[in-house]
């Protein structure tokens, strides 16, 4: 996965066979440089429900104008938003 931030959480310290694994953490990409902020809001949608479909949590945030990649500081200009996916 190229350009891709990841943040971490800590969960607990607890951990048995059958629970969680003590860490959990959610990966985070823009995704975009979309021409129109409609362009954007169907790609965003499509990204809901597939990931709904999948029982995968998830964030996604709204679409927003940038003058350049948020995720990188430079790339084109356009439409962006951020999604996130839990990994444990």
């Amino acid at each position: 996965m190229r350009n891709v931030l990841v943040t971490t959480a800590f969960t607990g310290a607890v951990m048995t066979a059958t629970s969680l694994p003590a860490y959990a953490y959610w990966i985070y990409h823009y995704d975009g440089a979309y021409n129109s902020a409609e362009t954007c809001e169907q790609a965003r949608q499509d990204f809901i429900q597939q990931n709904t479909d999948a029982g995968q949590m998830f964030s996604a945030g709204p679409c927003a104008y940038r003058d350049r990649n948020p995720e990188t500081n430079s790339g084109p200009a356009g439409w962006y938003y951020r999604w996130g996916i839990f990994a444990a």
